[in-house]
């Protein structure tokens, strides 16, 4: 039996929990599977027993990275028989780090997704910029949350397609709306013309902004 396994990373009060918590609240995403939250650090925001009931959730508290073994992992699927598993990262761990874990049988990571709070972005990426390039490296999916019309989204995106180019990148406003963020100075050809013309030399971008 294949289990899927979602990694969510960023700092501490990015907004992890409240991502995994709509998530798991989305019909779209769930059918009552059973899933496992293995939950690296507390935030403000917590998974209730009201809430674990509702979305037939059960966490398991890691307190250090000397926890997460192969060892504890498969002592986990075992008492818990997950049918996906939720991985809520300490932010100030290594993600590298998770290359020396070998998962159960029948776990598979499915995605990684970063979530970064777009009022501390540069602060953080000023003072922890090795922790947080660590992050986008492997992020399949790097979410932008609490956005407003300040937020200077064209240079958050290109400072992470500098890490990672094929990662997917979302900006989630204030007033609930989500957007790629991309504008016309992102890229060398005009969206607005009644016929895009691709030259070869930007064909690059164009295959990255496609995807």
């Amino acid at each position: 039996m294949e289990i899927p396994v979602y990694l969510i990373t960023g700092f501490l009060e990015g907004g992890k929990t409240h991502f995994i918590r709509e998530t798991l609240q989305d019909p779209n995403f769930t059918e009552q599977e059973k899933s496992l939250l293995i939950v690296c650090e507390e935030g403000e925001e917590e998974y209730d027993a009201d809430f674990c009931r509702r979305t037939n959730s059960v966490v398991q508290m890691v307190e250090d990275f000397s926890e997460f073994t192969t060892e504890n992992l498969r002592k986990w699927d075992d008492r818990y028989k997950p049918d996906r598993v939720i991985i809520e990262y300490n932010g100030m761990w290594q993600l590298s780090d998770l290359n020396s874990v070998m998962l159960p049988k029948g776990w598979i990571c499915y995605q990684t997704i970063d979530i970064c709070d777009s009022s501390t972005f540069t602060l953080y990426q000023n003072n922890m910029r090795a922790l947080m390039s660590d992050k986008f490296q492997m992020a399949e999916m790097v979410l932008f949350n609490r956005c407003n019309a300040e937020t200077k989204k064209s240079a958050y995106r290109r400072t992470v397609r500098a890490m990672n180019a094929a990662t997917e990148i979302l900006f989630e406003n204030t007033d609930g709306t989500t957007e790629d963020g991309v504008s016309d100075e992102d890229l060398p050809y005009d969206m607005k013309a009644a016929t895009v013309k691709i030259h070869d030399d930007q064909f690059g971008v164009f295959y990255l902004d496609a995807m």
